[in-house]
C-alpha cells in the first residue's frame, strides 16, 4: 500500500488519539470540519469509519489487557482499550480457597465491594499449604492437591500428581466473577514467602507429613533448583508442570488475568534462571496451543532488596517477562528509579501488593492511606 497523503496522515493520528483518549466522534467531528474542505466531508467520515471498522475486527476476540506502545519508552498497560490504572484491596491468599456461596468467605461481597470503591485489580496465589487456616474441617477450604488422608490433628495429606477437580473448577467460577465485575486478577504461581518462613514451610504439601510423594522440600534455597533440575521427567519437575498447566487451564478462556511467576524470589535464592526459563515454556506452549497471550512477569522486590541486579537486569530483559511487577516499599522509596526501569526495559510497570489481611471485616481502608498506586 502506498503512503497516506499528508491530509489522510493527520486524519488518520486524528482517529488514533480520539481512540485512545476515548474521544466521542462526534468532537472529532467538529474539530475536523474546520481542518478539511466540506467537498471531502463525506469522504473523510467513510474513511473513520472504515478506521473504526477494522480496530473493532481485530480488537474483536482478542485479549481484554494490552499493551499499547509496546516495545517503546511509553509503553502502555490497557485494560478493555483504556488505561489500567486499577488498584487493591482483595484477600490474596483466601480467594481460591474457598468455594463460590461458601458461608464462611463471601466473594460477591469482597467484588461488589471493590467494584463500588474503584478497587479493580488483586494479587492472589493458590494454596501450597494449610496453615492459613489451622481449624480446616470446619472452614472446608480448598486445595489444589487431592486429599487422600488426614492426620490425627485433621490436617490434609495430598497426592502432589493428582488434582484436586472441585478446586479447579472453583477457581475458573472465582475469574469468572471477577472478570463480571471487570476485577483484573494478577496470579502469582508461587508465594515463595511458604518456603521461606519457618511456621509456613512447616506447613507446606511439600512437607513430608503432608503429601504420600515421599517429597520433603520446604526450604527456598533448594527448591527450585531441585524442580529446575528434575526436568522433563523428574517428580518434582512432573508436580510443578501440573500445577502450572492447571492454572492455565483454569484460566481457559477469561481474560482478566495477569501471571507473575512468583513473590517475592530472586535468584540468589535459589530461584534459578532454569526454572524461570523452563517455566515460560510451559505458559508459552499454552498459549500457543489455545491462541492465547497472557501478560507475564515476576515480582522484583526481592531482587532489588538483595541487590541481585545481574540477574535483574536478565529478568527484565527477557522478551517472555512482558511486564515489571513491583511491589512494597521499593516503589514508594525511589519512585524515579521505577520510572526509569519502564523506560529502559520498554515495558509496563505494575505494583502487585495491595492486599487486605484477613478478612472484609477486619480491612479498614485506612490501613494503608497511601498504597493507592497501581500504574507508573
Amino acid at each position: 500500500m502506498g503512503k497516506l497523503n499528508v491530509n489522510r496522515q493527520s486524519q488518520y493520528q486524528a482517529v488514533e488519539n480520539a481512540s485512545r483518549t476515548n474521544t466521542p466522534l462526534y468532537k472529532f467531528k467538529s474539530e475536523t470540519i474546520n481542518r478539511f474542505q466540506r467537498r471531502s466531508y463525506i469522504i473523510d467520515l467513510l474513511f473513520i469509519a472504515l478506521i473504526c471498522c477494522t480496530r473493532s475486527i481485530v480488537t474483536s476476540g482478542q485479549e481484554t489487557i494490552t499493551i499499547m506502545d509496546r516495545g517503546t519508552n511509553n509503553a502502555l498497560l490497557l485494560y478493555k482499550d483504556k488505561p489500567m490504572f486499577k488498584t487493591g484491596p482483595i484477600s490474596e491468599d483466601r480467594v481460591f480457597m474457598y468455594s463460590i456461596g461458601s458461608s464462611f468467605f463471601d466473594h460477591q461481597e469482597w467484588f461488589d465491594y471493590m467494584q463500588k470503591y474503584s478497587f479493580e485489580f488483586g494479587r492472589v496465589y493458590p494454596a501450597h499449604t494449610w496453615h492459613l487456616d489451622q481449624v480446616v474441617q470446619s472452614r472446608q477450604p480448598l486445595y489444589p492437591f487431592q486429599i487422600k488422608s488426614r492426620t490425627t490433628q485433621g490436617y490434609p495429606v495430598v497426592d502432589l500428581l493428582t488434582s484436586d477437580r472441585q478446586y479447579w473448577y472453583n477457581f475458573s467460577q472465582v475469574l469468572e466473577e471477577a472478570e463480571k465485575k471487570n476485577i483484573v486478577i494478577c496470579i502469582q504461581l508461587y508465594q515463595r514467602w511458604y518456603w521461606g518462613n519457618s511456621e509456613a514451610r512447616n506447613r507446606l504439601f511439600f512437607h513430608r507429613e503432608y503429601n504420600i510423594n515421599d517429597i520433603h522440600e520446604i526450604d527456598s534455597r533448594t527448591f527450585w533448583k531441585h524442580t529446575s533440575d528434575s526436568y522433563p521427567n523428574g517428580k518434582l519437575w512432573r508436580i510443578h508442570e501440573n500445577f502450572v498447566k492447571n492454572v492455565l487451564n483454569a484460566i481457559g478462556d477469561h481474560r482478566n488475568v495477569i501471571i507473575d511467576l512468583m513473590n517475592e524470589g530472586s535468584v540468589t535464592e535459589g530461584v534459578t534462571r532454569a526454572w524461570i526459563e523452563r517455566t515460560l515454556e510451559i505458559i508459552q506452549t499454552w498459549e500457543k496451543n489455545k491462541g492465547r497471550d497472557i501478560l507475564v512477569g515476576m515480582d522484583i522486590d526481592h531482587f532489588l532488596q538483595k541487590k541481585d541486579t545481574a540477574n535483574l537486569h536478565w529478568l527484565l530483559e527477557h522478551p517472555g517477562m512482558e511486564l515489571i511487577i513491583g511491589e512494597d516499599k521499593w516503589i514508594y522509596s525511589d519512585t524515579n528509579e521505577m520510572i526509569a526501569k519502564r523506560r529502559i526495559y520498554r515495558k509496563p510497570m505494575i505494583w502487585v501488593n495491595e492486599k487486605a489481611n484477613g478478612y472484609m471485616e477486619t480491612f479498614s481502608l485506612t490501613d494503608h492511606p497511601n498504597r493507592r498506586l497501581h500504574y507508573l
